[in-house]
């Protein structure tokens, strides 16, 4: 059965209430605060997330590619409110095609730093659907509104290690919160909501740094 019989994304208003509601309580610590900037990227490796039912199909995880920029703001000697602004690609891949997704993501963040060269950090996304792609053998299609000309809504878990001089690596688990597509079950009719899941290996360079 395939995948791309898809319903449009539903917008999840509160968490877009919630960043905006972040961003605005942060604004007079943030305007006193050391801020920093940088330049990131890295691998994603995503697909789709529904435990038993995907088993019924032949899907398996795309690898592709992420790239941006982040900002980072110090908050006190172990908390940071880091943002960052990339593009990335999602997908999965079904019976050997791929089904690609492009992004353009917004990542509000709070980091919590064990030592100075480690830290943990989590947060809410806000994707913006660019342009999806289907890639069958030599074939290549594009077009918008396969999987809905929207939004897409995900929570981030991540830690991050300094490993030389302004370069920092980690990983990065991404889970969305609203669906991608659905499937009806053959057997019972029950429709089944797939939901996107990647996870992100990333390098960080700081064009500035922290003062010691």
């Amino acid at each position: 059965m395939c995948l791309i019989n898809l319903e449009m994304m539903k917008p999840k208003t509160t968490l877009l209430l919630f960043i905006c509601t972040l961003a605005l309580m942060l604004c007079p610590v943030l305007a006193q605060a050391q801020t920093q900037f940088g330049l990131k990227g890295g691998l994603v490796y995503s697909s789709l997330r529904n435990g038993d039912e995907l088993e019924r199909w032949d899907v398996s995880a795309l690898t592709s590619y992420t790239a941006g920029g982040f900002m980072e703001v110090s908050i006190s000697d172990k908390v940071s409110f880091g943002t960052d602004l990339d593009f990335a690609r999602k997908g999965f891949k079904e019976d050997g095609d791929s089904r690609i997704i492009a992004y353009l993501n917004l990542y509000p963040h709070i980091e919590y730093y064990f030592k100075d060269w480690i830290h943990i950090e989590a947060g809410p996304q806000v994707g913006l659907i660019l342009a999806q792609v289907y890639v069958s053998g030599d074939r290549r299609v594009r077009g918008r509104g396969v999987f809905g000309d929207t939004f897409d809504y995900s929570v981030n878990l991540g830690s991050y290690v300094r490993i030389v001089k302004n370069i920092e690596a980690g990983l990065r688990y991404n889970l969305s919160i609203n669906e991608l597509t659905s499937v009806q079950n053959p057997e019972s009719g029950e429709i089944i909501s797939l939901y996107h899941s990647a996870l992100v290996l990333e390098l960080k360079y700081m064009l500035t740094r922290k003062a010691q």
